[in-house]
């Protein structure tokens, strides 16, 4: 046991320093606007992105603060002075910086009416509608690996998200909250990343729901949400956590042999919708009798939790050792420990240091 723990903080120490997220720009309407919060607003700078000069460390928003102002969009956050213009039924892509490949989870769209200008709106009675969700697309074939989340499509977009603004959307200026939650350590209470980042939108078009009523971002969330409280190192039925989607656009989407297709449902509540292979892909957008192909991925047998205990799965160190390799290694090994905890089967030493190793792993992967 002594081994696994100096191998564990070993690559803890590697995994700690990897990078975490925000925005860089945002492309609507043809027009690429600079959408890095932390840069100091001026007139020879127009932001569209809210201002969030104290998130100097790329840093998320946890489950902690769930009820506090910091979550509607990040630390501190204060309204951006211009405006992307964007028309109704037309899409919005959203630029990051580089996204840890570790960071898997969900990727979620919110859209607030400011009813009037954004730049004097008070964060805290903003209503949102949640206009987009996309979670897991295919649970992995390896045992204690991450499945295939949408924020490694955005990663492998180049680090980009696309969004369409429903057509229903009636002319104003909004609030986009678009958000990215970690899920690498939320198997660990208070475990779970947010990284939201709010751009103010003014959309034009003929649309006539000037969303009126929606859920204030303090009560989206609880931090033992079956989607924020989870291990995603087995396979798992994900279930994408927030209000339910807006019901103007409900679909159901199944991912299928790598390709995603969606089918329109007026009854349907696509956060609990589970594919055939057992995840739960949640797209909303106004294409919804669209379908986009991925790369093919095998996909396991079985919906259900097929983990065993640890034992049943040794971990084979590479012949060629890469940074990534060490990560995928440790949360490997960190999946293996969150079993052990509750394993039958082993001794209580085993599970006490498991105990112990659990959290630490935890705060090292932040």
């Amino acid at each position: 046991m002594q081994t696994t723990k100096t191998l564990l903080i070993a690559l803890g120490l590697t995994a700690s320093v990897a990078a975490h997220g925000v925005l860089r720009t945002v492309v609507a309407g043809g027009i690429t606007y600079p959408a890095d919060g932390r840069i100091p607003h001026d007139s020879t700078k127009p932001i569209v992105a809210w201002k969030i000069p104290e998130d100097t460390d790329t840093g998320f928003i946890g489950p902690q603060q769930y009820a506090a102002p910091d979550i509607i969009c990040h630390r501190n956050a204060s309204p951006a002075t211009v405006s992307a213009v964007v028309e109704a039924g037309d899409s919005v892509q959203l630029q990051w910086g580089p996204w840890p490949e570790s960071h898997h989870g969900p990727v979620i769209n919110y859209l607030a009416n400011c009813n009037g200008p954004c730049e004097t709106v008070d964060k805290t009675q903003l209503k949102f509608n949640k206009i987009e969700a996309v979670g897991l697309y295919s649970n992995s074939t390896i045992p204690y690996r991450s499945g295939r989340f949408a924020s490694d499509k955005l990663r492998e977009d180049g680090n980009k998200w696309t969004v369409t603004i429903p057509s229903t959307i009636a002319k104003g200026n909004y609030v986009l909250r678009h958000e990215i939650i970690g899920l690498h350590g939320a198997f660990n209470p208070n475990g779970a990343q947010n990284y939201p980042q709010c751009v103010d939108l003014q959309i034009t078009g003929s649309g006539t729901d000037a969303l009126a009523s929606g859920t204030l971002a303090t009560n989206f969330y609880k931090a033992d949400d079956p989607g924020i409280l989870v291990s995603i190192y087995h396979n798992i039925t994900y279930i994408i956590p927030g209000p339910p989607l807006y019901s103007p656009l409900k679909a159901a989407v199944v991912v299928t042999d790598g390709t995603l297709t969606s089918r329109s449902s007026s009854s349907l509540d696509t956060d609990s919708v589970t594919g055939a292979a057992g995840f739960v892909p949640s797209e909303l957008n106004t294409r919804s009798s669209s379908s986009r192909s991925f790369p093919p991925r095998s996909q396991p047998e079985s919906s259900t939790d097929t983990s065993t205990s640890p034992s049943a799965a040794p971990i084979s160190l590479p012949q060629k050792v890469t940074v990534q390799g060490l990560l995928d290694l440790l949360l490997s090994v960190v999946g293996q420990l969150k079993q052990l905890t509750s394993s039958k089967s082993a001794g209580s030493k085993e599970r006490r240091h498991a105990r112990e190793l659990v959290p630490a792993m935890a705060m090292v992967m932040e």
